[in-house]
């Protein structure tokens, strides 16, 4: 379980970053 927190750790970054780029 603790790699779907590591995978979905640098899709929330990811994400962030786009909404801050925009």
């Amino acid at each position: 379980q603790h790699s779907l927190l590591l995978l979905s750790l640098p899709v929330l970054a990811g994400a962030i970053t786009m909404l801050l780029t925009d």
